[in-house]
C-alpha cells in the first residue's frame, strides 16, 4: 500500500493506482474527457491536471496517468490548477462551441462563454475512439492524422473501410457522439435486413404513434409492408440485441401493425420526372414487383410480363389465405400498379415472347424475375403415378381454383414451410393429412409456430421416416406410400444430422394422394438458345453488385438468381437491380459507390447495448379448433397498446433517429401504465447474502462522482461476483439514478458480463466457418453429454459453463475449443473427456 495526501487528507491506496483513481476513491471530483478505465491513460485532454509536490519540487501533471508514490502531496483545486483547466476547456469550447458537455464543464470552472469561438467541429480530439478501436477491439480501423490545426480522426471511410466491423465501440466512448454521426453506424437489425430497411427507424416511429410515417419509411425500400409483415422469416430478429436479455423485439409483427393502420392511397409516394426508356419486367413475383416499383418511382413506366393470370408470384399462388389474406397482397400490388406500371397477364417467356422479341419491341432493358415454380422430384419409383402432385402445383391450383382431385388421405413429403402450407390446406379441404419427414421435428426448417399450429389442427407427423416408393392399384392410381424408418447420424453440410436408413423397417402408409414438397427450382429451359449464362444449379449467373447478366441490358434477381430463398431477399435484390437498370439507361457507372460488400454485424468485445423493460408481446391468434376448418387469417394482429409497448422494447442501437424523427417537444418513449412503473421502482430484489449489499455499496462509493461511472461500477461488480446479480443491478440503478433499461443496456452488451451465474471455467466452442466445417458441432454435442448440460448452461457444481461462440480466432487450429484462456485445437470428440478431466482435478 502507498500513503499520500490529497487536499491535505491522508490516503492509502494500492501500488499502481493513479492519482485520479485515488482521488475518486475518496470522493474528490476531477474533470476529464479522455479517461476510460479499460484503456491505459495518457493524459490527452489535460483537464485532469493536479498539482503534485514530491520533495522540494511542485509541478502540474495529468492525474489520470500519474501513478501514486509514497509521501507525495496532491492538490486538486489550487489557483494554478484551475487556471490550467480553464485554459484547456476554453480552447476546446472555442473550437466546438455547440457541445453541451464542454459548456457544462466550462460553466463548472467559471467560464460562461468561449473566449474566441472559431470552429464548429464536434470532435474534441480526445483520441478515445481510435484507442478503443486499436487497443480493445484490435481492429485498427481509425486513427489520428495531421498536425496542429489540421489534426483529425480518420474515419471508417478511408482505406481501411473493409476492416471496420461496424461494432459501435467508437461511438460508445465518444464523449460528444461525433464519431457515431460520422461513421453512421447502423443497428444489427438494419444491417441484417436483406432489403436494407431502416428497421430501428420504423420501430421507433411506431413507438411514437406515427404509423403513417413508419410505413413511408418502410416503403422507401419495401413496397409490400403488410405482406412481408405476415410472412417474412425476419432474419433481423435473429440479430436483435434484445435477445441477449430475453427475446428479440417483434420487428415483423410491428411492420404488419403499422401497415394495417394505413391506407396506402393516402401516402402520396414521390415520383421522379418521367423517363422515355422502355423496361420489361419478366415475372410479377416479389423481385419483379420490387423492381417495377422502384423503376416507377424513378420515372419509368415498366411493363410486367406475367405467365399467370395474377401478379404476386409465390406470394399469391404459394401462400394460403390463412397466412396471407389475398386482399392484403392485392391492395399492395394495386398500389404499385397505380404508379404507372403496365401488366400483360398470361404472357409467358418462351411461349409468347423471347428476349430477342422484347428488344425488337423497343425495350431497352429487361429484368428477369421468373422465380422457382418447378417442384423437385423425390427420385423414387412410381412418382409419376396418378395421385402424385407437386406441392407448388397443388397450392397454385387451389389458389387459382383450377380443377384437381384431392385424396381422402394425403401424405405430404417434406418439412419446410411449403410442406406445412400444403398439409394445412389439405386439412381445411377435408382430407386426413400425414406429414412424412426424414429427420426429427427439431430439425424441420419450417417456422416453429407454423409446425405447432399444424399439429394442433390435426396434421399427423411421421418423423424419421423417408419415402421409398409409390404403390399403385387399378388404373395406376396411388394406393399407398412405402416408407422406411430413419435414424440420425453425423451432421451434413447444412449442420443438421444426416438421416440414415434403418434396415428392415419398411412399412406401407395407406394413402390415396402424395404431395412432395421438398424444394423448388427455376424453369431455365426457356432461356435455351438465348446465350444467357446458367449455373449448374439452374440459376441465372449475374454480377453480384449490379445483377446484370452476361447479356448487356438484361438483369436478373430473386429466386431465379439465388435459388429458392426468402421474399424479403428477392425484394431487396429487385430494388438493387432497379438501381442498376436506371444507371444503365442513363449511361452511368453501375458499380460506383456500390462495391463495398455488407458485413455481418458482430458484438464488440467490450462495449454495451441491450436492456429489458417488458416481455415480448405475443401475436394473438384464432383457436386451432376454429382455423382447421376455414381459411380465415390465423394471426389477428397487435392492438394499439401492445404494439406501442412492444416498440418500446427496442434499444435503438447506435441511433439518434429519435431526435431526427421525433417532433420537437414531444416524448419519444412510450409510457407504460403508471401502476407498473411504480411497482418496479418501489420493489427492489433482496440480496441472497446480506453482506453482498455492503460490497456493492463499496464499489458504488468508489466511483460515485466519476463521469461515466456506470461501466466501472458494473466491471467491479462482475469481477467480485463473476456475474451481475439482479439485486446488484437494481441497487446500481437506484444509487446512480438511472433507468434500469440503461443499466441492462450496458450489462448485456459487454461480453465479459453475464446476467446469470457462470462456472469457474468457461468452455467456448468455436462455431465459425472453419471450425464448423471441420466438425465443431460434434464437439459441442459431446461436451453437452460429458457435462450433462445444454449449450449456454452451467454445471450444478458451478465448475463449467458451456458457450458456443462465432469465432475464437484460431482458424488454423480448427476445430477449436477454449477453456478460459487455454485454447485446444484440431480436436475430435474423443479428446474432450481427457481435457475436461484436467480441470476437474
Amino acid at each position: 500500500m502507498v500513503k499520500l495526501t490529497i487536499n491535505d487528507k491522508l490516503v492509502e491506496v494500492p501500488e499502481g493506482t493513479t492519482i485520479l483513481q485515488a482521488a475518486r476513491q475518496e470522493g474528490i471530483k476531477i474533470p476529464t474527457l479522455c479517461y476510460y478505465e479499460a484503456i491505459k491513460p495518457y493524459g490527452g485532454c489535460r483537464l485532469c491536471v493536479v498539482e503534485v509536490a514530491a520533495g522540494p519540487r511542485t509541478s502540474l501533471t495529468a492525474s489520470c496517468s500519474y501513478p501514486v508514490a509514497e509521501g507525495i502531496k496532491v492538490q486538486t483545486d489550487t489557483p494554478k490548477v484551475l487556471r490550467a483547466r480553464r485554459l484547456v476547456i476554453d480552447l476546446l469550447w472555442s473550437r466546438s462551441p455547440d457541445l453541451p458537455i464542454l459548456k457544462s464543464i466550462a460553466n463548472d470552472l467559471g467560464i460562461m462563454a468561449p473566449s474566441f469561438p472559431v470552429g464548429d467541429t464536434e470532435c474534441i480530439l480526445c483520441d478515445l475512439c481510435t484507442r478503443v478501436c486499436n487497443e480493445l477491439e484490435g481492429l485498427g480501423v481509425i486513427g489520428m492524422q495531421g498536425r496542429g490545426s489540421k489534426r483529425e480522426v480518420l474515419t471508417p471511410f478511408g482505406e481501411l473501410a473493409d476492416v471496420c466491423q461496424e461494432c459501435g465501440a467508437c461511438g460508445f466512448v465518444c464523449p460528444t457522439a461525433w464519431i457515431h454521426e460520422v461513421a453512421k453506424i447502423q443497428a444489427p437489425c438494419t444491417l441484417t435486413c436483406p432489403a436494407g430497411i431502416n428497421v430501428q427507424g420504423y420501430v421507433q416511429l411506431v413507438n411514437q404513434g406515427k404509423d403513417k410515417e413508419a410505413v413511408k419509411l418502410i416503403m422507401e425500400r419495401l413496397p409490400l409492408p403488410g405482406t412481408l409483415g405476415r410472412i417474412c422469416p425476419h432474419p433481423c430478429e435473429e440479430e436483435c440485441r434484445r435477445q441477449t436479455v430475453d427475446e428479440p423485439v417483434a420487428i415483423c409483427n410491428l411492420k404488419r401493425f403499422a401497415a394495417d393502420q394505413v391506407d396506402l392511397k393516402e401516402l402520396g409516394l414521390e415520383k421522379a420526372a418521367p423517363r422515355p426508356e422502355k423496361v420489361a419486367i419478366v415475372g410479377g413475383g416479389p423481385a419483379g414487383l420490387s423492381c417495377a416499383y422502384h423503376l416507377a418511382r424513378a420515372g419509368y413506366k415498366p411493363t410486367i410480363f406475367e405467365a399467370l393470370p395474377v401478379l404476386g408470384g409465390m406470394l399469391k399462388v404459394g401462400i394460403p389465405d390463412y397466412r396471407l389474406p389475398h386482399d392484403v397482397l392485392q391492395q399492395e400490388i394495386d398500389n404499385i400498379l397505380s404508379l404507372g406500371v403496365e401488366v400483360k397477364y398470361n404472357t409467358a417467356m418462351g411461349r409468347d415472347f423471347t428476349l430477342e422479341s422484347l428488344k425488337e419491341d423497343g425495350f431497352q432493358a429487361v429484368f428477369l424475375g421468373i422465380g422457382c415454380h418447378v417442384g423437385m422430384k423425390l427420385g423414387i419409383p412410381g412418382e409419376e403415378a396418378e395421385g402424385v402432385m407437386q406441392g407448388v402445383d397443388f397450392l397454385r391450383k387451389h389458389t387459382l381454383k383450377e380443377p384437381f382431385t384431392l385424396g381422402k388421405h394425403v401424405a405430404v413429403i417434406g418439412g419446410g414451410n411449403v410442406a406445412i402450407d400444403v398439409a394445412c390446406t389439405s386439412l381445411r379441404l377435408g382430407s386426413k393429412v400425414t406429414i412424412v419427414y426424414r429427420r426429427s421435428r427439431e430439425e424441420m426448417p419450417a417456422f416453429e409456430h407454423e409446425v405447432e399450429q399444424a399439429m394442433c389442427e390435426g396434421v399427423e407427423p411421421l418423423y424419421l421416416t423417408a419415402p421409398v416408393s409409390v404403390k399403385t392399384g387399378a388404373g395406376g392410381k396411388v394406393t399407398g406410400l412405402e416408407c422406411q424408418k430413419m435414424e440420425l447420424g453425423e451432421p451434413d453440410k447444412s449442420g443438421r444430422r444426416r438421416p440414415v436408413p434403418v434396415e428392415g423397417s419398411n412399412f406401407i402408409l395407406d394413402v390415396d394422394m402424395i404431395i412432395p414438397a421438398i424444394g423448388q427450382r427455376a424453369n431455365t429451359s426457356i432461356f435455351e438458345g438465348t446465350g444467357l449464362e446458367i449455373t449448374k444449379w439452374s440459376t441465372i449467373e449475374v454480377d453480384e453488385t449490379t445483377f446484370e447478366t452476361n447479356l448487356p441490358g438484361v438483369f436478373a434477381a430473386g429466386d431465379v438468381q439465388t435459388g429458392p430463398w426468402i421474399a424479403v431477399g428477392a425484394i431487396g435484390d429487385g430494388e438493387k437491380a432497379a438501381v442498376s437498370i436506371d444507371r444503365y439507361l442513363r449511361r452511368l457507372d453501375q458499380k460506383e459507390g456500390r462495391i463495398k460488400k455488407r458485413k455481418r454485424h458482430h458484438r464488440p468485445k467490450t462495449f454495451p447495448v441491450g436492456g429489458v423493460v417488458y416481455p415480448r408481446a405475443e401475436m394473438p391468434t384464432l383457436p386451432p379448433e376454429y382455423t382447421c376448418s376455414c381459411f380465415d387469417e390465423i394471426a389477428t394482429g397487435f392492438t394499439q397498446e401492445s404494439a406501442r409497448a412492444e416498440a418500446t422494447r427496442c434499444l435503438n442501437c447506435y441511433s439518434d433517429c429519435l431526435e431526427k424523427l421525433g417532433a420537437p417537444g414531444t416524448s419519444s418513449v412510450y409510457k407504460a401504465p403508471s401502476e407498473v412503473v411504480v411497482k418496479k421502482l418501489k420493489e427492489r430484489s433482496a440480496y441472497d447474502n446480506p453482506a453482498d449489499e455492503a460490497t456493492v455499496s463499496a464499489i458504488l462509493n468508489k466511483y460515485r462522482d466519476e463521469r461515466g461511472n456506470m461501466l466501472p461500477v458494473l466491471l467491479g461488480i462482475n469481477r467480485t461476483f463473476n456475474y451481475l446479480p439482479r439485486p446488484a443491478l437494481e441497487h446500481v440503478a437506484d444509487e446512480l439514478h438511472l433507468p434500469m433499461a440503461d443499466i441492462l443496456r450496458v450489462a448485456t452488451f459487454y461480453n465479459a458480463f453475464s446476467l446469470v451465474p457462470r462456472g469457474k471455467y468457461i468452455v467456448s466452442v468455436c462455431l465459425g466457418t472453419g471450425c464448423f466445417v471441420k466438425g465443431s458441432p460434434r464437439l459441442l454435442e459431446r461436451l453437452e453429454r460429458e457435462l450433462k448440460i445444454k449449450s449456454g448452461g452451467t454445471t450444478e457444481d458451478m465448475l463449467f459453463s458451456l458457450e458456443p461462440v462465432r469465432c475464437i480466432g484460431c482458424c488454423a487450429l480448427a476445430p477449436a475449443v477454449r477453456i478460459n484462456e487455454d485454447t485446444f485445437g484440431r480436436l475430435s470428440p474423443d479428446n474432450l473427456p481427457k481435457i475436461l478431466k484436467g480441470y476437474m482435478e
